[in-house]
């Protein structure tokens, strides 16, 4: 697949599937051209934000936010995990919240702000805690175990 032809398919639709962005997302995690993808997608941020609905706008968030942490650019990453937590609370998608709440610990803890990064995972544990997602639940718990070692 042509990630740029794809990526700039994408960034003028009004409605797209959510699994089309997360699709991006996982051809990217293995990906060399990840670098070209953020740049497309952060040409296209205004369109992305007026544009698209909130429930597509959270996980393009979330996608240039793993892109950006891709260049440990861990500021940047944070600015578009705040944008991803922000909506997520606006629309009520705690699946989303906690993945923001994830993402923002796990750099905070990067950043060497352990106590900023503990609240953060803390919030995501809670989530995931109280809807039975043993998964997240794990993931909350390994994240929470990196910042110590």
């Amino acid at each position: 697949m042509d990630l740029h032809k794809g990526l700039c398919d994408v960034i003028g639709k009004e409605r797209i599937d959510p699994n089309y962005i997360l699709m991006f997302h996982q051809l990217l995690q293995d990906n060399s051209e990840n670098s070209r993808a953020r740049e497309i997608l952060e040409e296209h941020v205004d369109v992305i934000e007026s544009s698209w609905d909130k429930s597509m706008q959270g996980p393009a968030y979330a996608m240039l936010a793993v892109l950006t942490e891709a260049n440990n650019d861990w500021n940047q990453s944070n600015v578009y995990y705040e944008r991803q937590l922000a909506i997520a609370k606006d629309i009520n998608d705690l699946k989303l919240e906690a993945k923001a709440l994830n993402g923002l610990g796990s750099n905070y803890g990067k950043l060497g702000e352990f106590g900023i990064a503990v609240v953060y995972l803390e919030q995501q544990l809670a989530i995931v805690s109280e809807k039975g997602d043993s998964v997240a639940e794990a993931r909350a718990h390994f994240a929470m175990w990196e910042l110590y070692f």
